[in-house]
């Protein structure tokens, strides 16, 4: 392959970084908007600020909150992306239309996690007005659902995501780990799916629980192992 087949991903990439900073804009201005109206209605209604915060936690600050988080990790990331997937060196046509599906995806993913944070908002909004009297039941489920699918859409694509071929830059431990990773979040995903449809309400936060810690402990034993294996001379 020659210099002239490398594809410049650098324009790409910060026109992705524009598209997704205007999206986070639009969704932490919509999800404001919507704990404001909360937190009005609640205070209207007789209630101390302070008070309304503790007890309507999650229509008021969990939408903001969970846009805020996922905007900072996404800028964190986009500072410290391994090369190649940083722009700053030219990819052959193969790593860069994954690299393409694998930023596309991770938009995606972060941006419907915004807007279930956001219908999480409108839910209580209606469920309170009477307009949804069982907006409690089948929102949660609808919500743990969506998140599933989005995390199995997501661990599926970023399977794909390139690595440095250079042999200093272990691409094998790169690729295993980079796979296990998205397998997991496919199983996370899957297991999300699963207990928002078909198990019973009162189970869910511990089928929540369970799955949630035991994804997070997989992520930080195999975190130390990739960076073990990275450091190893052994490995390749």
């Amino acid at each position: 392959m020659t210099d002239t087949n490398l594809v410049d991903m650098k324009p790409f990439l910060e026109r992705h970084e524009r598209r997704a900073r205007h999206i986070f804009i639009a969704m932490l201005s919509v999800s404001l908007t919507l704990s404001a109206v909360v937190f009005t209605r609640a205070v209207l209604k007789g209630g101390a600020p302070g008070e309304v915060l503790l007890t309507l936690w999650m229509p008021v600050v969990q939408g903001p909150l969970t846009i805020g988080v996922l905007w900072i990790a996404s800028a964190l990331y986009g500072r410290k992306r391994p090369l190649p997937f940083d722009g700053s060196l030219p990819m052959n046509p193969d790593d860069a239309r994954n690299a393409a599906r694998v930023a596309n995806a991770g938009l995606v993913f972060v941006t419907g996690f915004g807007v279930v944070a956001i219908a999480g908002q409108v839910f209580w909004l209606l469920w309170k007005a009477g307009l949804l009297p069982d907006a409690g039941d089948w929102g949660f489920r609808a919500t743990l659902a969506a998140i599933g699918a989005l995390s199995a859409y997501f661990g599926n694509v970023s399977t794909r995501m390139p690595t440095p071929r250079a042999p200093e830059a272990k691409p094998g431990v790169r690729m295993k780990y980079n796979r296990l990773a998205g397998w997991m979040c496919v199983l996370l995903g899957l297991g999300f799916a699963f207990a928002g449809l078909f198990l019973p309400l009162s189970a869910l936060p511990a089928a929540v629980g369970i799955l949630s810690i035991t994804v997070l402990a997989a992520f930080a034993v195999g975190t130390v192992m990739y960076y073990s294996a990275l450091k190893s001379p052994s490995t390749r």
